[in-house]
């Protein structure tokens, strides 16, 4: 379960039973080709002591999709990857 209390939103899947949102199935997004998609990412803490970040990756698949966002928080961008509204994660 993951609640965004900003939007009210009540994200829940349970093995073998699927994913719901407020009580309703979600659904993947059908998008098929990257140069469409809409992806969200995320980076370390600390950039400047992490070994291992994304930036090569950000960059290539900013300049391959439709767009990249950043919006802070794993769980909600993996959700929102569920219910169809980002392309992948």
């Amino acid at each position: 379960m993951v609640y965004d209390p900003s939007r009210e939103e009540l994200f829940v899947a349970q093995k073998g039973k699927g994913a719901r949102l407020n009580g309703r199935s979600m659904t993947v997004s059908k998008t098929s080709r990257l140069s469409k998609s809409l992806l969200t990412t995320g980076f370390p803490y600390d950039l400047r002591e992490s070994p291992v970040n994304n930036f090569v990756h950000f960059r290539n698949f900013a300049s391959r999709t439709h767009a990249v966002r950043r919006w802070g928080s794993a769980a909600l961008d993996l959700c929102n990857v569920a219910a169809g509204r980002l392309d992948g994660f």
